[in-house]
Order: structure tokens, then C-alpha cells, then sequence
């Protein structure tokens, strides 16, 4: 080999270490990015699950008092996302449900039942501020705490509950719900609630107006065959990813309550709504934690 081979060969072997030298440094920045925004998300979900549980038990058991002292309450559970664990300080209200004994004691119009409801709250916790609602009574505590009570009935395995689009009741099964939720978490080793809590307080902390059932339901559909990798970050892009499509559909409700959890909203909320997620997608892209950090303190 000339000489001049040689020093082609030393110069190809000098720029070939170089690169591999590039890729192992930019290769260790990117693991150790990936590690920080882990940890740091992690951090996050201890801060949104710091639920003050004695003071939500507590009210319970105030509001139980209250109502069996003039109705005929079977059972007051928990409901909503405080049930499904997928509840988030600051953002989620807690669900009770005001099961009756014998349906023979309720009003036939849903209205009246949570009128009484209402009045008997109301007598029992004058300090308090108390609403009316299509579906139930909210409690606001001086502690900051809201409770909503929903006035309830057996039907055979499932409940009636307030019909929100009339004065009548209507067919709930909650625990189908619940349990597809527990069924796709499990497949994902445990990480599908955690990330439901991460994408309902992202969400309201960058002005995104999406309801927590309607959030559950469209990650019940994101993960139903996800694969992984199970991360904190990779499995929020991932909801990210398929939220900007799916709020765009129609998605039927498990519970039975109807067939479209989303139908409160118009096709411009659906565009609006779509558009907002896939600007966020965008940003969180990277695994630059500036970036995380900006979108979830905001």
C-alpha cells in the first residue's frame, strides 16, 4: 500500500472512531434525558396523587349521617374516578352514590329526588355551599373538598341513576367499566391508571376541556393492544398520539349510560380539542424535561 493509502486508511479509521465516539456521547445524553423525565414524572404523579383520603372518608361518613336520618339508604359508595383510582388533586370531584333501599321511596321524577336530597343537605350543612345539578347535589366543604351525591336504585346487577337529558332515570352498570379499566391496566403491568392521572392533569393544566370519563374512555381505547414499552413518558406520547383521533369519534359509553360519552360535544369543540392535543404532542416530543416541566406547571 503507497504511502498516500496509508494515510487515507489512518485519516478513514480517525474520522470512524470520531463518529462512534459522537454516537456513544449523544447516545448516553439521550438515556440519561429519558432517565431525568422518568424520575421527574414520577415525582409529578406522587404530587397529584397527594389526595387528603381521611378528609374524603370523613365527609362521607358526614353525608351517610346526614341522609339516613330522613331516607332509606341501603348503601353510599364511592363512584366515579375516585372508585376507579384514576381520581387527581385539584381536578377530580368526589362521586358518592346514595343507593335506596326501596325504590318506592324516591319521587318518579329524578328532579324531585335530588331536590330532597338538596334540602336535607342543606339543613345539615348551612355553612356549606350547595348546587343542584342534572344528576346530583354538590357539597363544596370549607376545606375545598366537593362531593357529589347521586341519588340511586337497584336494577338487578346494574343501578338507575338521573337521566342528564330528562327527569327520568336511566340504566348504569359502573362496574363494566371499572372492570375493563382493571383488565387493559393489568396488561400494561400496572401503568395505564398512572398514566390516565398524568394525562388528566396535563390536560387541565394546558386548557384542554376534556371530561375524566371521557379521558378514560379514550385511553380504554389507546391501550386496548398496546405493546409497550410501559414508560411513564412513552405511554402518555402514546395517548397523546391517539387522543387527537379518537376525540374526533363517537366513543360508546360501558356503563350504558349512552351510547356516546362525547356527545356534549359539537363538531367544532372535536376540531378545537384535536387540534390543542396534537400541539402538545408536538411539544412533548423530546425528552427535553424543560419542556415537560413548561406543559405540566402551567
Amino acid at each position: 500500500m503507497s504511502g498516500g493509502g496509508r494515510q487515507n486508511w489512518q485519516s478513514f479509521q480517525q474520522v470512524t472512531r470520531r463518529e462512534l465516539l459522537e454516537d456513544s456521547v449523544n447516545e448516553t445524553d439521550s438515556l440519561q434525558s429519558a432517565t431525568e423525565l422518568e424520575h421527574y414524572l414520577s415525582e409529578k404523579l406522587k404530587e397529584i396523587n397527594d389526595l387528603d383520603y381521611s378528609a374524603i372518608h370523613a365527609h362521607r361518613e358526614s353525608i351517610q349521617d346526614a341522609l339516613r336520618q330522613e331516607f332509606d339508604i341501603e348503601k353510599m359508595n364511592f363512584a366515579g374516578s375516585h372508585a376507579r383510582r384514576t381520581d387527581v388533586v385539584e381536578h377530580s370531584d368526589i362521586d358518592l352514590l346514595a343507593t335506596f333501599r326501596d325504590k318506592s321511596e324516591l319521587p318518579y321524577s329524578s328532579d324531585e329526588a335530588i331536590a330532597s336530597l338538596a334540602q336535607r343537605l342543606r339543613e345539615r350543612f348551612p355553612k356549606s355551599t350547595i348546587e343542584v345539578g342534572r344528576m346530583a347535589v354538590s357539597v363544596k366543604f370549607s376545606d375545598g373538598l366537593e362531593v357529589q351525591i347521586l341519588p340511586a336504585y337497584r336494577e338487578g346487577k346494574a343501578y338507575k341513576v338521573p337521566d342528564v337529558n330528562s327527569s327520568g332515570w336511566k340504566l348504569s352498570n359502573p362496574v363494566a367499566h371499572s372492570r375493563k379499566l382493571s383488565e387493559v391496566n393489568e396488561k400494561c403491568i400496572g401503568q395505564l391508571i398512572p398514566t390516565i392521572k398524568l394525562a388528566k392533569h396535563l390536560f387541565k393544566r394546558n386548557g384542554i376541556d376534556l371530561k375524566s370519563y371521557h379521558v378514560e374512555n379514550m385511553a380504554l381505547k389507546a391501550f386496548e393492544h398496546f405493546s409497550g414499552p410501559y414508560s411513564n413518558r412513552s405511554m402518555l406520547r402514546h395517548l397523546l398520539s391517539k387522543s387527537k383521533t379518537l376525540v374526533r369519534q363517537r366513543i360508546a359509553d360501558r356503563g350504558g349510560q349512552s351510547n356516546d360519552v362525547s356527545s356534549h360535544l359539537s363538531p367544532q369543540d372535536r376540531i378545537q380539542l384535536s387540534a390543542q392535543l396534537a400541539r402538545l404532542e408536538i411539544r412533548l416530543t423530546s425528552d427535553a424535561l424543560g419542556n415537560w416541566s413548561e406543559s405540566f406547571d402551567a
